[in-house]
């Protein structure tokens, strides 16, 4: 499609904000695009101040940096390629590809970083049959960026691009690095264009190399530890069921996926090389229904490619109708070789969890 729009700092002036229905997100009227915030990552007090411009080396890359974090950005494909925290390299960079991988191999099956999809994996079977494919279209579309820095400090890149049939969809994600702490954080608007029965939902793919364990959500009173979808079943003494979470090792071998079994817990971590990557769903302050996202995970070639998901079962949305929702990637310093216990505790506090402090 070309080399993707770009701007240097935000839209100025107003926008209409559609009604959206089943409690999604609902903002009536004229608004300004800094004002009105719907559950959005921008603050009203959150002024742009100063234009971030793609990096000078002709990559097409925008950096948003502070102290703690930096993210290159892909801006024709409103993704992240990688995360730094401070001058430690959490994700991206390698661009370890998969055994087999060849020319023909998609790039978001190559690469890491994060990847982001308007459509959920349990829905491409039904564009297939209609003819598209969505492992290339959904990358071929590329959008318009504009990226700034806000008066706190923070470092914004907005995205944009409208997907014709099937889809008939504008997707905005708005990445957002904090200005005080290492957290990176995306807010997504889905909105229906013309009528279609696709449906739509969040999927973020956070790909890494090199992990060492994961950490996801258990349902204690489930006597699996998590729902395996292919490949071959872990070795039992590669899990460690601890109070309300699952520990698993990578490099005990074998290729695995699998979803974990509690979906009203939507976060998963990453420890890798004393560091934690910890990806999660935000809760909106303005919306009821957030979508449920499911943690879904793969493992491959002893843990040197790693993926963390995020991913939603899909909704039709009639014209003019909004899906919105929210994600963290947080990365920590952690210490080396904590035990299983330790580290859980540990995660389940950093995505929210305060009742874990009381564990043993």
């Amino acid at each position: 499609m070309g080399s993707p729009a770009w701007h240097a700092g935000p839209t100025r002036g107003h926008r209409r904000i559609l009604r959206v229905r089943r409690g999604w997100v609902v903002c009536v009227g004229w608004l300004s695009t800094l004002a009105c915030v719907t559950g959005g990552p921008e603050a009203a007090e959150d002024v742009p101040v100063a234009p971030i411009v793609p990096e000078a080396d002709g990559s097409g890359r925008v950096r948003l940096s502070s102290p703690q974090l930096v993210a290159d950005m892909d801006v024709a494909r409103g993704r992240v390629l990688a995360i730094r925290l401070r001058d430690q390299t959490v994700l991206g960079g390698s661009g370890h590809a998969p055994i087999g991988a060849d020319a023909t191999t998609p790039d978001w099956q190559r690469s890491a970083g994060i990847w982001v999809w308007p459509v959920p994996e349990p829905a491409w079977g039904d564009l297939r049959e209609r003819g598209f494919q969505p492992e290339r279209e959904l990358d071929r579309v590329t959008g318009t960026a504009r990226a700034w820095r806000v008066r706190s400090g923070a470092a914004v890149l907005r995205w944009t691009r409208e997907l014709g049939p099937p889809l008939c969809l504008r997707e905005t994600r708005t990445w957002r690095v904090s200005p005080f702490t290492p957290v990176l954080t995306l807010h997504v608007e889905l909105e229906r264009l013309r009528s279609s029965s696709t449906r739509v939902g969040p999927w973020v793919l956070a790909r890494m190399d090199n992990c060492q364990r994961l950490v996801w959500p258990a349902d204690d009173a489930a006597d699996s530890l998590a729902e395996v979808h292919a490949f071959s079943r872990p070795p039992a003494f590669a899990w460690t069921r601890e109070p309300g979470s699952v520990v698993y090792r990578t490099d005990l071998g074998g290729v695995h996926r699998f979803k974990a079994n509690d979906p009203g817990r939507a976060w998963i971590a990453a420890e890798s090389a004393g560091r934690l990557l910890l990806l999660r769903q935000l809760r909106s302050s303005v919306a009821t229904n957030d979508p449920v996202l499911q943690v879904w995970a793969y493992v491959g070639e002893s843990g040197r490619r790693t993926e963390l998901e995020l991913m939603d079962v899909g909704h039709i949305l009639q014209p003019g109708e909004r899906l919105v929702w929210s994600v963290a990637v947080e990365c920590f310093p952690i210490l080396a070789d904590l035990d299983p216990r330790s580290l859980a505790i540990r995660v389940r506090l950093l995505a929210g969890e305060k009742e874990a402090a009381s564990l043993p």
